[in-house]
């Protein structure tokens, strides 16, 4: 992956206000999440409007800032998760999702020098039945759709969403933006467990639930299996 695309979509964030993502902008595994998380303990009161557009605003400041002024954001954000690593279910999957496609254990958190984690919505939410109404969902969801157009998005040979039914609910045509072709079956391992197999132009898209509490080592073994010949 050449370093200009991704160069052209940090300048593209930057522009229109957009979470880029963390990780490796030169690995070969994108894996798309649902939504930022919500971190900030020094705004307890994610009940109000005002409080969770301004969340969103920090949470997208600082990652471009980080971006932006030297790529110090990686080791950081390691050093600040290891710590909550026995309560974050999703990060450790994602753990296994990778070592299991590279083939090889790696340390915590290391997962992110072989992948590239970003969110559908980059409205952070501490989980994503939190809104009963999802008006700021559904339009972070619709702007975002031309920053997955991107050729840095586009470029990954394995692309994972782990984000469940929002890609149907929110109008997000996975076939369209990422030129693929679904085949047709979904493969349900057991309840909540499941997977969708899309392919595309030398590249794999598999879209899943999202892999947090109650995800089976089964799915992410299986997803990995798939993946593997597309990590050259």
């Amino acid at each position: 992956m050449e370093n200009t695309d991704f160069s052209n979509v940090l300048e593209y964030c930057s522009k229109e206000k957009f979470f880029l993502g963390e990780g490796s902008p030169t690995s070969r595994i994108l894996i798309i999440g649902k939504e930022c998380g919500w971190n900030n303990k020094k705004m307890p009161n994610p009940d109000k409007k005002e409080n969770i557009i301004l969340q969103e605003k920090c949470s997208t400041e600082h990652n471009l800032d980080c971006w932006l002024n030297g790529n110090g954001r990686l080791d950081q954000l390691k050093t600040d998760a290891l710590k909550d690593w026995p309560n974050s279910p999703t990060w450790r999957n994602y753990q296994t999702l990778v070592q299991t496609i590279i083939g090889k254990e790696i340390p915590k958190y290391d997962f992110l020098d072989y992948s590239f984690i970003t969110e559908l919505s980059q409205i952070c939410l501490p989980n994503s039945n939190y809104l009963k109404n999802n008006d700021l969902t559904k339009e972070s969801i619709e702007k975002r759709k031309s920053l997955f157009k991107k050729d840095f998005f586009q470029k990954f040979p394995i692309v994972i969403m782990a984000c469940g039914h929002y890609p149907k609910k929110f109008n997000f045509d996975i076939e369209d933006i990422f030129d693929v072709k679904w085949t047709g079956e979904t493969t349900i391992l057991s309840k909540g467990n499941y997977y969708n197999v899309h392919y595309g132009k030398s590249k794999i898209l598999i879209h899943t639930r999202q892999v947090s509490i109650g995800v089976t080592n089964q799915l992410l073994f299986e997803i990995a299996e798939l993946c593997k010949k597309y990590y050259k």
